[in-house]
């Protein structure tokens, strides 16, 4: 009942981050009850690992990996 008046957890995060690294915590956080949302951001990259394809793509979706500023 309390958390009926709580306003939504946001959530935001790329692809790599919720659906390979971050799935445990999503999960977790899922499971709690609390209203959240969760803005999924396709980013198609493990973003903090340096940029490798993120598993998180269809299945057969050619992914490479995104330039790198010199």
């Amino acid at each position: 009942e309390e958390f009926a008046l709580c306003p939504p957890i946001i959530a935001v995060g790329g692809d790599s981050a919720f659906l390979d690294a971050g799935f445990q915590s999503l999960s977790r956080l899922l499971a709690s009850g609390l209203p959240i949302r969760v803005v999924l951001l396709d980013t198609q990259a493990c973003s903090n690992t340096g940029g490798q394809p993120s598993a998180a793509g269809f299945l057969g979706q050619a992914t490479e990996t995104p330039g790198r500023a010199a």
